[in-house]
């Protein structure tokens, strides 16, 4: 089977605990920068239970369509990620986030509108200035940046933050967490998936299927 991975952690690793769960021995995974493929690997190989799979799958740069309904299946609606990990998690007394700015220039599309305008994001550094900043979850430097802020979000007393590949981590792995939602003057979206469809909507708005 094909496996597609991009510089969003959470759906890389997605992909990676795909593969192990499926033992999908004709594993090829396609990656537009296999660099980054590689750290995420690196880092994942080190925190989870993974079968030989993985570690044989072969490797070709480009991409392949994701294994949405595969994902969603057998990951994504599962416990795997939380059933896979083998670091031990040893909870501290920190809190830790991460906030998207709505105005980042350098940012993609999704976490435009997922963001906190300046102000908001200025107010929860003040009030969470002696707790952990994961930052970014992408742009790492190194595998071991990666794996030093995967610690510290694993062993954290809760997640505070906007979505990203942060959140949807804890959530994952059964870490306390609030998802940051700016209500006022800026109302950030929520994701939702109604039937087989992911969408976006405002947080006020009551969803009736």
């Amino acid at each position: 089977m094909n496996h597609n991975t991009s510089s969003a952690l959470h759906n890389t690793w997605s992909s990676f605990l795909l593969i192990d769960v499926l033992e999908d021995e004709e594993a090829v995974i396609y990656s537009n920068d296999i660099k980054t493929m590689e750290l995420y690997k690196e880092v994942y190989l080190n925190h989870f239970d993974s079968k030989p799979f993985l570690r044989s799958a072969k490797i070709k740069e480009g991409k392949c369509e994701w294994n949405i309904e595969n994902i969603e299946q057998h990951v994504w609606s599962t416990t795997a990620f939380f059933d896979y990990l083998k670091t031990e998690r040893k909870p501290n007394n920190k809190f830790s986030y991460s906030m998207a700015k709505k105005d980042r220039k350098d940012a993609s599309y999704g976490a435009s509108y997922k963001g906190i305008d300046d102000d908001m994001y200025e107010s929860m550094k003040e009030l969470l200035h002696d707790q952990i900043d994961l930052g970014d979850s992408r742009n790492f430097k190194s595998a071991d940046e990666l794996n030093d802020k995967f610690i510290k979000l694993l062993n954290c007393k809760t997640f505070i933050g906007t979505e990203n590949s942060w959140s949807m981590l804890a959530q994952s792995l059964h870490i306390p967490s609030t998802h940051l939602c700016q209500i006022w003057p800026h109302k950030s979206l929520k994701r939702i998936k109604i039937n087989d469809v992911r969408t976006y909507v405002d947080p006020l708005v009551q969803v009736i299927t």
